[in-house]
């Protein structure tokens, strides 16, 4: 390992960049962080504490609990005087008559009055105990509030701290930073990027596998040459890309295509409604994130049956880094394939498979003869041939 690489106090900015992101937009989308959630809390802690009463005093209940307590029903309290001739002998004649049952009907009611006074004193602590205990359970929810509002703050420094990452070092447009050329990039495509014939016979064949999937968006879409492919199969389908002059010309073929961030254009898309997504030889020109981002994007817009496909040139071959890929300024960062298909597999296709393209005429030949050692050494060179000469492009086709 390098001295830089054993020191501790080196930062990979863009390692913490895409995990920071990663986790923010994670959490966003799982509603941990929606909008307007500070202002939410502190609404709702602003109306917890408004309908709080400020003093809690259980003194009057106490009160009417000993009033309670020390009423008595008592036949004697009964008044027996009358203002009629002969009545209050009357009355006492009839209290007389009816004492046995008033004394039950004494004792009954004082056996409920103990029963109440019992349970309304109890009631009573109960109440002076909840006070005591909401007087730190309100500094509790008051401490709760304001740790959820820092956090909060704290996600929003981090969302802005990983966009300022982004901007030094993959760029708003989501490609990883911008090479200035004095030269007609289509011609450096047209001279380097194989024979015209050839392409145009592979991508029709890739074309071929959105029939009956429309719409269809191109990602990267260049000068549209592919649009035209989908257009000939009478396949729905728009493009787009960030470069004016390759739009020019898609215009001027009568496609659709249109200028714009494959992201921000792919994430405007209604979920579920897109057929077909294709990107030809774009995410090695692509952050590693913004690719993941892509496929993540992709499995959500496409509807059941929709297919996503991606071509990318083959790393995994040596031949392809020592021409294909070293050739091209512009190449930011090599995609392997088991990594793109990975990538497909976690974001919820169900079905991907790898295609590879472009085998190169030159490879090690055999030698002659049918003896054990010229067996092992063929097999031996047919293996070394397919890392260093093996198909120079991949795509992954991904069904969803």
């Amino acid at each position: 390992m390098s001295e830089q690489g054993d020191n501790e106090d080196d930062i990979d900015l863009e390692r913490v960049a895409r995990s920071l992101r990663r986790r923010v937009a994670s959490r966003r989308a799982a509603g941990e962080y929606p909008e307007g959630l500070e202002e939410g809390l502190d609404e709702h802690f602003r109306r917890l504490v408004a309908q709080r009463p400020t003093e809690v005093s259980t003194a009057t209940f106490d009160e009417r609990i000993r009033a309670l307590d020390s009423t008595r029903f008592d036949s004697g309290s009964i008044p027996v005087q009358s203002g009629l001739p002969g009545g209050s002998m009357y009355h006492r004649s009839v209290l007389k008559a009816v004492s046995r049952p008033l004394h039950r009907i004494a004792q009954q009611f004082d056996e409920v009055r103990v029963a109440t006074v019992a349970a309304l004193a109890e009631a009573s602590d109960l109440v002076g105990q909840l006070d005591t205990r909401a007087q730190p359970l309100e500094g509790e929810l008051s401490a709760m509030h304001a740790r959820l509002t820092d956090l909060e703050r704290q996600v929003v420094i981090t969302e802005r701290l990983a966009d300022k990452i982004d901007e030094l070092l993959v760029g708003s447009s989501g490609e990883a930073g911008t090479t200035e050329l004095f030269f007609d990039y289509e011609a450096f495509e047209q001279r380097f990027r194989g024979d015209p014939q050839v392409l145009l016979a592979r991508y029709t064949e890739l074309a071929g596998l959105f029939d009956g999937l429309a719409p269809v968006l191109d990602v990267g879409c260049g000068a549209g040459e592919f649009l035209e492919l989908l257009r000939q199969r009478q396949i729905e389908s728009f493009g787009v890309d960030l470069d004016p002059s390759m739009i020019d010309k898609a215009l001027a073929m009568g496609v659709d295509a249109r200028l714009g961030d494959a992201l921000e254009t792919l994430d405007t898309q209604p979920d579920r409604t897109l057929g077909g997504i294709v990107s030809l030889q774009v995410i090695e020109h692509l952050d590693a994130g913004v690719t993941a981002r892509l496929v993540e994007l992709a499995a959500q817009k496409l509807h059941a049956g929709g297919r996503l496909i991606l071509e990318t040139p083959n790393v995994a071959v040596l031949g392809t880094h020592a021409n294909a890929w070293v050739l091209d300024p512009t190449h930011i960062r090599p995609v392997h394939p088991d990594y793109l298909a990975f990538v497909c597999e976690q974001a919820g296709f169900s079905k991907v498979e790898l295609r590879y393209e472009s085998t190169p005429s030159r490879r090690l030949e055999p030698l002659e003869g049918d003896d054990a050692n010229t067996g092992i050494h063929n097999r031996n060179l047919e293996l070394l041939n397919e890392v260093l000469f093996g198909p120079q492009d991949v795509a992954v086709i991904a069904t969803r």
